[in-house]
């Protein structure tokens, strides 16, 4: 399966490279996704006035229906974090 997300930086002046941290909830859906290629696995740079298309390429084991804690689940939620590379300078 394949997710495209757009995003576009505004005005502020600084460019910033920055990383995303992933999170998936509920926790017991965690071991059943695998995520194969995703614009997380790399720094990205998006400059005041620019868009980009992040793509992440995943696989969902079938297990998942075998799993109580799985099986029934109606939602889930994927989030991204992005934060500036500047977080790990250190002084």
């Amino acid at each position: 399966m394949t997710d495209q997300y757009d995003a576009k930086k505004e005005t502020h002046p600084l460019n910033t490279i920055r990383n995303f941290c992933f999170n998936v909830s509920p926790a017991s859906f965690g071991k059943y996704y695998s995520k194969l290629g995703c614009f997380c696995f790399e720094k990205q740079e998006l400059n005041a006035g620019e868009k980009a298309t992040y793509v992440m390429t995943f696989y969902l084991d079938p297990e998942m229906v075998n799993d109580p804690t799985t099986k029934n689940l109606e939602d889930v939620t994927m989030s991204y974090t992005f934060f500036s590379t500047d977080y790990y300078k250190q002084s």
